[in-house]
């Protein structure tokens, strides 16, 4: 199921990126990159996540859904 998970990260830092938020898709893509253990990966997404989610900066309704159901996958993994 994680390897799915990241996979949907992955796509969806690509959407980011389609989109311009070259930051935001580079901070996802980093989480998957850089992290050394699955929980280290799951926790950075999600704390990017939060920070996107709480940003005025994406208004497009659709990278919003697709960013609070990943945010809602990890919950369901960690929690």
């Amino acid at each position: 199921m994680a390897t799915e998970l990241y996979e949907k990260i992955i796509r969806f830092s690509d959407a980011l990126e389609a989109e311009g938020y070259h930051e935001w898709s580079q901070m996802l893509s980093d989480s998957i990159e850089y992290g050394s253990t699955g929980s280290e990966i799951l926790m950075a997404s999600r704390f990017h996540l939060i920070n996107l989610l709480e940003s005025d900066e994406i208004v497009e309704p659709s990278l919003r859904i697709q960013a609070r159901g990943l945010l809602k996958s990890i919950d369901g993994l960690i929690h």
